[in-house]
């Protein structure tokens, strides 16, 4: 039989991968290069201390690039229960990420962990923490908050995690043996994307 062969679909998936993989390194390149905008400022250079946020700002202050008050539909966004992804820099300096439960309380973002997870130990008091919270419905609908671990408290009655856990699935946390700590982030800065244009 004459005609062209189709490579396997199996190399096309590894071909794939291996392209996907080279563009994420690529990016992280440019991204790290000394002078580079920072992706997540909305006026396109690095927010500044005088764009900061307050800790414990007015739950209707979010604060964003331009250091100017987050709309209330903004505010709104993040007070429902949608799905999330919060990054931190690890080790060597790698970013990592995980989906997350989170809440939001007087301008801060709750998180809850397990103390035998790893990421425990990076998300200490001073981290650097992003959280990009999704749309359920429509995740080109998105908003990312930047800001800081401002503290890290004990949860001894797993009072923290229950009230996440009712959060998004309607009932108290199951496992109850495990320790678990909440971080608190206080936010930096935003940005966000809604309705095809930035929010």
């Amino acid at each position: 039989m004459g005609g062209v062969l189709e490579p396997p679909l199996t190399t096309i998936a590894t071909q794939e991968r291996e392209l996907g993989q080279q563009a994420a390194t690529l990016l992280l390149q440019i991204l790290s290069a000394p002078g580079t905008p920072s992706p997540l400022s909305r006026s396109g250079s690095p927010p500044s201390s005088s764009c900061a946020a307050p800790a414990a700002a007015d739950p209707d202050k979010g604060g964003s690039t331009r250091g100017q008050a987050a709309p209330p539909d903004v505010i709104e966004f993040v007070r429902r229960p949608h799905h999330a992804v919060v990054g931190w820099v690890g080790a060597a300096g790698k970013p990592r990420t995980v989906a997350t439960w989170y809440d939001w309380e007087d301008g801060e973002i709750l998180l809850n962990m397990d103390v035998g997870r790893k990421r425990v130990r990076w998300l200490q008091v001073g981290a650097d923490v992003s959280l990009t919270i999704l749309d359920a419905e429509d995740w080109y609908r998105h908003l990312t908050l930047n800001g800081h671990v401002a503290r890290v408290e004990d949860d001894p009655d797993l009072k923290d995690i229950d009230r996440l856990s009712v959060r998004y699935s309607g009932a108290p946390y199951g496992n109850r043996s495990n320790a678990r700590v909440s971080a608190w982030v206080a936010i930096d800065s935003w940005h966000g994307w809604s309705e095809g244009r930035p929010w």
